[in-house]
Protein backbone atom coordinates (compact mmCIF):
# COMPACT_ATOMS: atom_id res chain seq x y z
CA UNK A 1 0.00 0.00 0.00
CA UNK A 2 1.84 3.43 -1.17
CA UNK A 3 0.98 5.85 1.08
CA UNK A 4 2.06 8.48 -1.25
CA UNK A 5 -0.08 10.01 -3.63
CA UNK A 6 1.80 9.94 -6.79
CA UNK A 7 -0.27 13.11 -9.08
CA UNK A 8 0.38 15.22 -5.16
CA UNK A 9 3.40 13.72 -3.54
CA UNK A 10 1.58 14.23 -0.19
CA UNK A 11 2.23 11.50 2.39
CA UNK A 12 -0.51 9.84 4.68
CA UNK A 13 -0.27 6.86 6.67
CA UNK A 14 -3.80 6.45 7.18
CA UNK A 15 -4.17 5.27 3.67
CA UNK A 16 -2.72 2.32 5.00
CA UNK A 17 -4.82 1.59 7.20
CA UNK A 18 -8.43 2.47 5.78
CA UNK A 19 -7.17 0.31 3.14
CA UNK A 20 -5.74 -3.05 4.89
CA UNK A 21 -8.91 -4.62 4.73
CA UNK A 22 -8.84 -4.46 0.81
CA UNK A 23 -5.91 -6.47 0.56
CA UNK A 24 -6.02 -10.39 0.69
CA UNK A 25 -5.17 -12.70 3.68
CA UNK A 26 -3.01 -14.51 1.65
CA UNK A 27 -1.04 -11.63 -0.09
CA UNK A 28 2.13 -10.27 1.45
CA UNK A 29 1.24 -6.72 2.41
CA UNK A 30 3.43 -3.77 1.89
CA UNK A 31 2.78 -0.46 3.70
CA UNK A 32 5.36 2.12 1.48
CA UNK A 33 6.02 5.84 2.52
CA UNK A 34 5.63 7.88 6.20
CA UNK A 35 6.57 5.57 8.15
CA UNK A 36 8.45 7.31 10.46
CA UNK A 37 8.81 5.69 14.03
CA UNK A 38 9.10 2.35 15.48
CA UNK A 39 5.34 2.66 16.62
CA UNK A 40 4.34 3.11 13.26
CA UNK A 41 5.52 0.01 12.16
CA UNK A 42 4.09 -1.75 14.87
CA UNK A 43 0.60 -0.57 14.25
CA UNK A 44 1.07 -1.55 10.86
CA UNK A 45 2.03 -5.10 12.11
CA UNK A 46 -1.22 -5.02 14.05
CA UNK A 47 -3.26 -4.90 11.39
CA UNK A 48 -1.50 -6.91 9.13
CA UNK A 49 1.59 -5.46 7.58
CA UNK A 50 4.06 -7.92 6.83
CA UNK A 51 6.86 -5.48 4.82
CA UNK A 52 8.14 -2.02 4.68
CA UNK A 53 9.54 0.38 2.48
CA UNK A 54 10.90 2.85 4.38
CA UNK A 55 13.30 5.49 2.25
CA UNK A 56 12.90 9.48 2.74
CA UNK A 57 13.40 9.53 6.50
CA UNK A 58 16.56 6.89 6.96
CA UNK A 59 18.18 9.47 3.50
CA UNK A 60 17.00 12.62 5.37
CA UNK A 61 18.96 11.01 8.41
CA UNK A 62 22.44 12.26 9.45
CA UNK A 63 23.61 8.64 9.55
CA UNK A 64 20.67 6.29 8.31
CA UNK A 65 22.43 2.94 8.85
CA UNK A 66 22.49 4.50 12.79
CA UNK A 67 19.24 5.32 12.11
CA UNK A 68 17.98 2.38 10.42
CA UNK A 69 18.97 0.17 13.54
CA UNK A 70 17.88 2.35 16.12
CA UNK A 71 14.07 1.57 14.16
CA UNK A 72 14.25 -2.34 13.68
CA UNK A 73 15.33 -2.15 17.45
CA UNK A 74 12.95 -0.50 18.24
CA UNK A 75 10.10 -2.12 16.13
CA UNK A 76 11.13 -5.45 18.08
CA UNK A 77 11.31 -4.27 21.46
CA UNK A 78 7.46 -2.47 20.27
CA UNK A 79 6.55 -6.03 18.61
CA UNK A 80 5.63 -7.40 21.34
CA UNK A 81 3.53 -4.65 23.65
CA UNK A 82 1.28 -4.51 20.17
CA UNK A 83 -1.90 -7.62 19.79
CA UNK A 84 -1.39 -10.00 17.42
CA UNK A 85 -4.19 -9.46 14.55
Amino acid sequence: MNNRDLRTFKVDLQTAFRLAELIPENAVRVAESGIQTAEDIARLQAIGYDAFLIGESLMKATSPGDALRALVGRALSTQASVPAR
